[in-house]
């Protein structure tokens, strides 16, 4: 018996397929959208908490990447350790940016949008 999820990817790249008599030139492109993810006026508290949980989440998403991709693909492995070092100093540096902001009895004001892109899957390489 077929996956729940396994049956919704597959009707899902059926429609995909569908579409696609639409697509643009350029890379492959087919669909773009733009999602405001955050959007307004905190205090540092509430900033803290949206912001380091959003980095958070992103730091345990390329975590278990790098642990599931560790034997298997060295190079993605590499790329996932890069991320969460990268992320792990933005962390920081919100942490510096909320108690500056604690300290001067400032409000944080936060705009964060997401730019989504369906595109033609490109195929990786083989390596041997």
């Amino acid at each position: 018996m077929e996956n729940r999820l396994i049956r919704w990817v597959k009707a899902g790249r059926q429609s995909l397929k569908k579409s696609s008599a639409a697509k643009e030139a350029k890379n492959g492109l087919i669909k773009s959208d733009r999602i405001v993810l955050v959007e307004g006026t905190f205090s540092p508290l509430e900033a803290a908490d949206v912001l380091l949980s959003l980095l958070n989440d992103k730091i345990k998403f390329h975590t278990v990447q790098a642990l599931n991709l560790r034997d298997r693909q060295a190079e993605d492995n590499q790329r996932s350790e890069r991320r969460i070092a990268e992320l792990k100093e933005a962390k920081q540096h919100i942490k510096d940016l909320v108690v500056q902001a604690r300290n001067d009895g400032l409000e944080i004001v936060i705009d964060s949008l997401i730019d989504i892109k369906l595109r033609e899957r490109i195929p990786k390489p083989h390596t041997n």
